[in-house]
């Protein structure tokens, strides 16, 4: 005994002699189906109907039809979605652009709490870089000049 460890099994080969010839037939109507709306597509159901009406293939079963449209359904779409979507990388140097959100931003100025727009005469813009909020350091107001981010918070 050169291994106490039996060979992996080797799983024979599946034929299928029903199956075989509308494998073909099936493919291109899941094909077709990468164009035709979402609540348009064949199921299972409609597969095996149409292979019975209009290929005369009788002696199939819907859970063989069923099966093999499981199976195929998702590498076809796969394989039509990556032929159909294309992308383009996009590169953001850090603090090259920036986001304004418009919000009610509260301040506490020297004491005074209230609205940037109702309290300072001004509605106040949220400013966010690369995505992310609270890393804007200033704001202007006409009537009080620039002030900071640290004396600001949200209140929702």
């Amino acid at each position: 005994m050169k291994n106490a460890v039996p060979p992996e099994r080797k799983t024979p080969a599946r034929v299928a002699p029903k199956l075989d010839p509308a494998k073909a037939l099936i493919d291109a109507m899941l094909r077709l189906d990468l164009t035709a709306p979402r609540k348009q597509r064949h199921t299972a159901r409609r597969v095996l109907a149409r292979l019975v009406d209009e290929h005369q293939l009788t002696d199939l079963t819907y859970s063989a039809v069923r099966d093999y449209v499981a199976k195929c359904r998702p590498e076809i779409m796969a394989a039509g979605k990556a032929a159909e979507e294309a992308r383009v990388p996009q590169t953001h140097e850090p603090g090259a652009e920036a986001e304004v959100h418009f919000a009610d931003l509260w301040l506490d100025l020297a004491g005074v709490v209230g609205t940037a727009g109702d309290t300072f005469g001004s509605p106040c813009p949220l400013i966010t870089r690369n995505g992310r909020s609270g890393t804007s350091t200033t704001w202007q107001s006409p009537g009080l000049g620039a002030y900071s981010a640290g004396n600001a918070f949200l209140m929702s």
